[in-house]
This record gives C-alpha cells, sequence and structure tokens, in this order.
C-alpha cells in the first residue's frame, strides 16, 4: 500500500509540473481516492479486529510515503517527453482499474438503472471540474 500511495504523490508533484490545471485536477481525484482508500482501510482494520498500534502505524507509513512521493516528484528533473509518458501511464493504470475491477463490482451487486445514473453522473462531474480548470 505505501507503495501504491508513494506513486499517488509522486504523480500529484508531476501533474503540477505541468500546470497547475492538471495539478489541481489530480489533487481533486487523489482526495477523494485517498479519503476511501483510508476508510476502507481503517473499516478492515477494525472488523477484522486488527485496529492496535501496528494499524494505526501502517497508517502513518501510508501517510508519510504519499508526502515522500510528492517530494520527490517535485525534485526529480524529468523531460517533457518522459513526464507525458509518465502521466499516461498513471491515467492507464486509473482507467484499468476502473474499467476492469470496480465498474463491473458495483453493476454486478446493484444491477440498476440507479447505478449507471451514478456512474455517469460521476463521469459528468470530473469532466465539468477538469474543463473549469
Amino acid at each position: 500500500m505505501a507503495i501504491h500511495v508513494f506513486f499517488d504523490g509522486a504523480a500529484l508533484a508531476v501533474a503540477y509540473k505541468v500546470n497547475s490545471s492538471l495539478g489541481i485536477a489530480v489533487f481533486i481525484a487523489l482526495l477523494v481516492h485517498a479519503f476511501s482508500d483510508g476508510l476502507n482501510t481503517v473499516s478492515m482494520l477494525v472488523k477484522n479486529g486488527t485496529w492496535s498500534a501496528r494499524g494505526k502505524y501502517l497508517l502513518g507509513v501510508d501517510a508519510v510515503a504519499r508526502i515522500g512521493g510528492a517530494s520527490l516528484g517535485t525534485y526529480l528533473a524529468i523531460s517533457d517527453q518522459w513526464l507525458n509518458i509518465y502521466l499516461a501511464l498513471f491515467a492507464g493504470f486509473v482507467i484499468y482499474i476502473a474499467t476492469s475491477h470496480i465498474l463491473p463490482e458495483a453493476h454486478s451487486r446493484h444491477p440498476s438503472r440507479v447505478t449507471m445514473l451514478t456512474t455517469l453522473a460521476g463521469v459528468g462531474i470530473m469532466w465539468a471540474v477538469v474543463a473549469a480548470l
């Protein structure tokens, strides 16, 4: 998990290097993602009865890893070509995970028009946020 959030932090820093609008869009996406990710992690630890000092320590490592990734991403000197490749790979991973794991799971448990409408609403909201920046 720490490696995952390390690369989230690096993606945020790299996105700000491209331009501030992209950085803000990535920040919003990571903010929502980090909140739900942390909520899921804590819920899993509490449900399994493993919420302890070690669990809190691992959440701390998770937080520090994101800051470390952002710090490294800020100080790396990356050419525009490699920057574009990195951001394209990051976006590709996000799209892959969303389309191959998250959406099928959501639609298998709740196959309804509401699920489809909320999915389309989410896409529309992100489109509007990016367009406004």
